[in-house]
């Protein structure tokens, strides 16, 4: 049974992310199906940080929340499958055929190096101390229909909100997915969620390297090969990047390293390689920040300082402050969540 509640799990997972990506796109854009998962991906979870925070301080039930924000995302849904199910349908066959087209022995030979790796972490399950907080925080959401109300590891009621996890409530998506497949957050933790963040790991480099050598026949598949290789022999610290995207995938600051910072290259490097002036990419920087901040505390600064650095960049080719003006505004909620954080430490915001 829990092998059904997985495949439904994962289908509603791809699908909506893909109709969350695809909305609001033109057909000067194109439809890349790699590029619109990473879309939708960043933009289930910034909506999900933007909704579940007020919830979070104003102390409301868990089910409250999840009633909303299911009614919320299925809304969208229905909205984005009535305005582009048409490009859907004819735009994938399109996509699957080019992909096929120019699918070389090196590329399946990552493709497989991959589903490897997702298998494995499907399969088997890998044991952190950080359990005794991520996973045991979702599972205490469900169990007591609160958010961050009660100690994950002691049980007991706590007087404020912790500070340093409450504005990254990635394990009250844990909860989210377990509630809405009944399913217990760690088989969603270490079961689903590990192969699929390893899995957008490897889009979003696949992304990159599509960048890299654009027409180049067999190069993309040599560059994942090589990446692949690094990622499998080189779990020879806990701190190495290996060790998040192939051991702890399923943990917040596993995706920020794993995912969105190879995000945010990338959306940088694509506007780089437009001529200039350079657009700055305000919705996917948004959709990154807010990303970040749900995930772990440390993307609320880290996405930012990166992009802060790349905006200046860009304004000296454009020899224009408009980049930085228009980045500072993609990095406000993380400036927000600064200021709250900042009041939380030291005892002026008490939720």
């Amino acid at each position: 049974m829990n092998y059904i509640k997985t495949l439904f799990l994962v289908l509603f997972f791809i699908l909506t992310i893909y109709f969350l990506g695809i909305l609001g796109r033109k057909k000067s854009d194109g439809f890349p199906l790699a590029e619109i998962l990473l879309h939708g991906l960043l933009r289930l979870f910034a909506s999900f940080e933007v909704i579940v925070l007020p919830f979070i301080f104003l102390r409301a039930k868990f089910s409250y929340f999840f009633y909303f924000y299911c009614f919320v995302l299925v809304a969208v849904i229905i909205l984005s499958i009535f305005k582009y199910a048409k490009y859907s349908y004819k735009y994938i066959g399109k996509e699957v055929h080019k992909f096929i087209s120019i699918l070389d022995i090196p590329l399946a030979a990552a493709i497989i190096l991959i589903i490897f790796q997702m298998s494995m972490l499907a399969f088997y399950m890998h044991l952190d101390a950080d359990d005794a907080m991520y996973v045991a925080t979702a599972a205490t959401t469900l169990k007591t229909d609160t958010m961050y109300q009660y100690a994950a590891d002691t049980g007991i009621i706590l007087n404020t909100m912790p500070s340093r996890y409450v504005l990254s409530p990635f394990p009250i998506f844990t909860a989210f997915l377990g509630k809405l497949f009944f399913l217990h957050p760690t088989i969603i933790a270490h079961t689903i969620l590990a192969p699929l963040m390893t899995g957008f790991a490897y889009l979003v480099y696949y992304l990159i390297g599509s960048l890299i050598f654009k027409k180049k026949k067999g190069m993309i598949g040599i560059f994942l090969l090589v990446l692949c290789t690094f990622q499998i022999w080189g779990y020879f610290t806990v701190y190495s990047s290996s060790t998040f995207i192939l051991i702890r995938s399923w943990q917040g600051k596993a995706v920020l390293a794993g995912v969105l910072i190879p995000a945010a290259i990338y959306f940088l490097m694509k506007e780089c390689q437009m001529k200039a002036p350079y657009k700055w990419p305000l919705c996917a920087s948004l959709s990154l920040v807010l990303a970040a901040s749900l995930v772990s505390s440390m993307g609320i600064m880290l996405i930012p300082t990166l992009l802060g650095l790349s905006a200046i960049l860009y304004c000296f080719y454009n020899k224009s402050f408009k980049p930085l003006i228009t980045c500072v505004i993609s990095c406000s909620p993380a400036i927000c969540l600064m200021v709250i954080y900042l009041l939380m430490k030291f005892g002026r915001f008490c939720p």
